[in-house]
């Protein structure tokens, strides 16, 4: 049976406590994950038509330089670190409240529009080496020219992401940062339908095992593999109305031919619901 990437009997042991937030103000940044103390870095993919380079800034100031002459793809690992992640908001001039939600690991799916970005919350959900479910918290706030994602771990789904940019495979590096933001996004439907796949892999034995022979753990087995479908439906569902609402949008961080390629993943988010509504029943 698939579990999350952490053993049941440790989280337990390991779970964060929410009340760290109670009786602070609305804005406060507190970190709610399960990863106390890592470290937080920064990792910088910045690229045009004719070049594209790499970097870790040594001062978050830095991340502005040189604004506007290409996309800046901002990768912060580690979100424990609540000064840093406070200092990086303040370069950006990022509402609190954002900075809040991006730390809060426990935050379901959401986009909030402001003035000068987009913020958006998603779960990455993906299989690891042993075949186990792993659900990440993925936060990203779409500028003009950048796009900043805090994530907890290094490991993501954005791999093909990068060897497009690198290798100059694509249209990717001839588009804005709104056109990386739903290359992003796109990442992260395209391994649900992996995730479903192996859930319905799952049902597949399942099935067989009660047909054929059922054993004392049929049952048991039955209730986990339920609650591991409402468990990712819980946070696959909501993107459908959000990648919907991006398409709605009158912001003019998206632009008309980035919604043409939202419209795809609306296509996928939809089929994914399906699914998922089957699987469910």
């Amino acid at each position: 049976m698939a579990k999350m990437n952490f053993p049941l009997n440790k989280i337990h042991k390991k779970r964060f406590r929410t009340h760290k937030k109670v009786g602070k103000a609305p804005g406060t940044i507190t970190y709610l994950g399960y990863r106390e103390d890592s470290v937080s870095t920064l990792d910088v993919i910045a690229y045009n038509e004719e070049q594209v380079e790499q970097y870790s800034p040594v001062n978050v100031e830095n991340l502005l330089d040189n604004r506007g002459e290409k996309v800046k793809w901002i990768n912060l690992v580690g979100l424990s670190d609540e000064g840093f992640i406070e200092k990086l908001g303040k370069t950006f001039e990022l509402n609190l409240l954002v900075l809040e939600d991006a730390v809060n690991t426990q935050q379901r799916p959401k986009i909030d529009e402001y003035e000068s970005y987009i913020f958006g919350v998603f779960k990455m959900i993906y299989l690891d080496a042993q075949q186990n479910i792993v659900i990440e918290h993925v936060a990203l706030a779409l500028f003009s020219h950048e796009l900043l994602v805090f994530q907890e771990l290094k490991e993501d789904v954005f791999g093909s992401v990068r060897d497009r940019i690198l290798g100059k495979l694509g249209r990717i590096r001839t588009r804005g940062a709104d056109y990386l933001f739903f290359a992003l996004l796109d990442a992260i439907i395209d391994n649900y339908f992996v995730v479903l796949e192996h859930v319905q892999d799952q049902l597949e034995n399942l099935e067989e095992e009660v047909y054929r022979k059922p054993k004392p753990r049929t049952a048991q087995k039955i209730q986990e593999l339920k609650k591991e479908v409402l468990r990712i439906r819980r946070y696959i569902s909501p993107v459908k109305e959000l990648v919907s609402r991006l398409i709605d949008s009158e912001n003019p961080l998206i632009t008309k031919d980035t919604k043409f390629f939202l419209r795809d993943a609306l296509d996928h988010c939809l089929e994914i619901n399906e699914t998922l509504q089957i699987y469910r029943e």
